[in-house]
């Protein structure tokens, strides 16, 4: 079950970057391709993604959270966003 959330957060993850991203450019990259230092996301497209990644997920991104660490990859991104949308991330977020 958790392989088959991690595999839908990744997914999702991928086809935003192909579409809004690279837009049929000549890219290849991987879940694992450092997609800052290979320019595949520039500042704007990270601003784009935050945004995504925010309405789609329904999370909170603060501005000290959008960190060459966070957003190196598609897998770091991905285990971002599945800590931001756990629960127990939800009860600390809610003072619990």
């Amino acid at each position: 079950m958790q392989e088959t959330l991690n595999q839908e957060v990744e997914s999702t993850i991928r086809t935003f970057i192909d579409v809004n991203v690279i837009n049929g450019a000549a890219w290849t990259y991987n879940n694992e391709t450092p997609l800052l230092d290979e320019s595949i996301l520039d500042s704007l497209g990270v601003v784009d993604l935050v945004e995504f990644l925010q309405k789609r997920f329904r999370i909170r991104i603060q501005q000290e959270e959008v960190t060459r660490k966070n957003f190196r990859s598609v897998s770091t991104i991905a285990a971002f966003v599945r800590d931001k949308t756990s629960p127990m991330h939800s009860s600390v977020s809610n003072g619990n």
